[in-house]
């Protein structure tokens, strides 16, 4: 049938608002795409909780350190896999500000992890997770330096002030002893140096 002239104008109106709506749409999933490609890539766990701290979306991340599958345990809440009272405390009251240090036992791997909370929209809140494991394990290396490298600095320093008050205390009296103390000294600054040259 052939339309007339106004109800063609009025199906063409239509079939390109129809059209714009399509390509509007298409652009917007791909966005959404993007969107969700990037989370994937982010090297921290992104998880999106609903109101009721439920699992509605994870990144790869996520799946790694709490050894989610998105398939699996979209819809199941989040305290019900991270059972820790800890962490149970800690999403009874998020602040955004605050963070929680967790240790993963299910992972197979001894994974440290620092977990914040950040709330949005209705209720809901995102649950950041950034793998601090190499970070502890440098503090540990560096609490363990230091503490061995004051050990060795502190000998040499006791042999040379000991020393040191001996001959405040008798000057010259024993060449024997002042010898024997010069040469301890020596050996014990020259150990201190090769501390310091090491490091």
């Amino acid at each position: 049938p052939t339309l007339s002239p106004g109800w063609e104008r009025v199906f063409k109106s239509f079939i390109k608002i129809q059209k714009h709506q399509r390509l509007s749409e298409s652009e917007l999933n791909r966005a959404l795409d993007r969107f969700e490609q990037a989370a994937r890539a982010l090297p921290d766990a992104v998880i999106l909780l609903n109101n009721s701290r439920q699992i509605e979306w994870c990144n790869t991340k996520a799946e790694e350190y709490f050894q989610l599958t998105l398939n699996r345990d979209q819809g199941v809440q989040i305290d019900y896999l991270l059972r820790q009272p800890s962490f149970r405390a800690f999403m009874r009251s998020p602040d955004a500000e605050a963070s929680l240090n967790l240790r993963l036992p299910r992972t197979g791997v001894d994974r440290l992890v620092s977990i914040q909370i950040i709330p949005f929209g209705d209720a809901q809140a995102l649950l950041l997770a950034r793998d601090i494991t190499e970070r502890e394990q440098l503090e540990v290396t560096r609490r363990d330096f230091v503490a061995n490298i004051s050990h060795e600095l502190r000998t040499p320093l006791t042999v040379i002030q000991g020393f040191l008050e001996t001959f405040e205390d008798n000057p010259a009296d024993n060449p024997e002893l002042l010898s024997r103390g010069v040469k301890l000294m020596s050996d014990q600054s020259h150990r201190m140096n090769r501390l310091i040259t090491d490091l």
